[in-house]
């Protein structure tokens, strides 16, 4: 996320949330750098939805699987408290993750 967070990949969102697993302390030491491009990751995600949830499924997986929906809630719990307290917008789910829009 550090070097392409503004451009959010499902690669991305997997290894944030495995690494979040199994690695907790990891996740609070890059919290900080979660400020550059975190709102930005999380709204990709959010506005590519679709795309990224077809990305995320075909990732070969070794071990228990997870859903791109979780994966994208895991994220937003870990990102969205420090945006918060850094006085950042949030980023809220309008249409669910990915869902299409009626318009």
């Amino acid at each position: 996320m550090w070097h392409r967070g503004d451009r959010a990949k499902a690669r991305d969102l997997f290894d944030l949330c495995a690494v979040a697993d199994r690695e907790p302390a990891a996740i609070a030491e890059a919290a900080p750098r979660f400020l550059k491009h975190g709102a930005a990751f999380l709204a990709g995600l959010q506005h590519r939805a679709e795309i990224a949830r077809r990305e995320f499924d075909e990732i070969d997986v070794l071990g228990a699987a997870r859903s791109f929906e979780r994966c994208l809630d895991q994220a937003r719990s870990i990102i969205q408290p420090l945006l918060d307290r850094a006085g950042r917008a949030a980023i809220a789910p309008s249409h669910g993750a990915g869902r299409p829009r009626s318009e």
